[in-house]
């Protein structure tokens, strides 16, 4: 619990630098139950998230958001993944480059511009497709991972949960917290 109190310290010191202003978070939770303050900030800023990527999804539909994670760590937090054994190949396609002219990068000049070599065309029939996953990773479906994560924090809450139960809920939360800012 020490830990938790000294993370909401430092968050709350780091705002108060940076931003020149304060963090003020009104809850109901009494100001020593700190941990039960930082998931519920976690499970608000996964709500949020959610909220704004549900929006994203309604604007641009064909921009789907497929973070990548460790088939490990997703199995663990109940992520919904999708699997492919194409995922992890490397192919030979058609070059969808072919006759195309290109510049190679040789370097920065004493000013820091960019040098180009000379023009060349691409005439390879054929072209390595490198495999989108490394063995080991998946792809997670990211909106319907949030839900499970919001619902089991919700259903947590309301059934008053305990201890054990949030400390869990909490270390599945923290592997999709970075993903929010990927």
């Amino acid at each position: 619990m020490n830990t938790m109190i000294l993370i909401t310290v430092i968050f709350a010191m780091i705002a108060t630098v940076t931003r020149k202003t304060y963090v003020k978070i009104d809850t109901n939770i009494e100001h020593y139950n700190a941990k039960d303050i930082v998931y519920h900030v976690v499970a608000d800023v996964i709500m949020s998230f959610q909220r704004k990527l549900l929006e994203g999804l309604e604007q641009y539909p064909d921009f789907v958001v497929k973070p990548v994670m460790k088939k490990t760590d997703a199995d663990a937090i109940g992520a919904t993944y999708i699997t492919d054994e194409d995922y992890y190949k490397e192919k030979t396609i058609k070059n969808p480059f072919k006759g195309q002219t290109f510049y190679t990068l040789k370097g920065w000049d004493e000013d820091g511009n960019f040098t180009f070599g000379e023009p060349e065309v691409n005439t390879s029939e054929y072209i390595t497709d490198y495999p989108a996953l490394n063995e080991g990773d998946v792809f997670i479906e990211f909106a319907p991972t949030l839900n499970t994560l919001i619902e089991e924090y919700i259903n947590l809450m309301n059934a008053e949960g305990d201890e054990a139960e949030l400390d869990d809920w909490f270390g599945k939360a923290t592997k999709v917290v970075p993903l929010l800012w990927d």
